[in-house]
């Protein structure tokens, strides 16, 4: 799968599966009304696996969380864990969403631009190709 494949499947799944907040599409939306997350990909390079020509992509999503200033980490928390599980051994098409490490948050503090609280889900995941 190439980048755009990947963001575009992980996108149509949360789409489809995520209702606590609304969702913004970076680079295409304005942001929302608070709560809302973003998401993005870091694809990653791809290994050869010397195995019948099949190689792995090892890469990240990383979904921004977004809540009211005020609130206390405790909402952004409970969304980034909702996430986390929403994602957990989760499969997307070829998308496997773990390889060493599953899906975790980060707390980055308050974003005054959006006069919000910023959780970061970071989900690894790799995907076996053929070549």
């Amino acid at each position: 799968m190439n980048p755009y494949e990947i963001e575009k499947a992980v996108s149509d799944f949360l789409t489809a599966n995520w209702t606590y907040t609304s969702i913004r599409k970076i680079n295409i939306d304005d942001a929302p009304a608070l709560p809302f997350i973003e998401c993005y990909c870091k694809p990653g390079a791809v290994s050869n696996l010397e195995i019948q020509g099949h190689g792995a992509r090892t890469g990240v999503f990383m979904i921004n969380v977004f809540t009211t200033k005020g609130a206390g980490v405790q909402q952004g928390g409970s969304y980034a864990g909702k996430l986390e599980e929403l994602f957990w051994h989760r499969t997307i098409l070829d998308i496997v969403c773990e390889n060493a490490l599953l899906p975790y948050t980060e707390f980055y503090g308050i974003d005054e631009a959006l006069q919000a609280c910023h959780h970061q889900v970071i989900i690894p995941f790799n995907i076996i190709m053929e070549y």
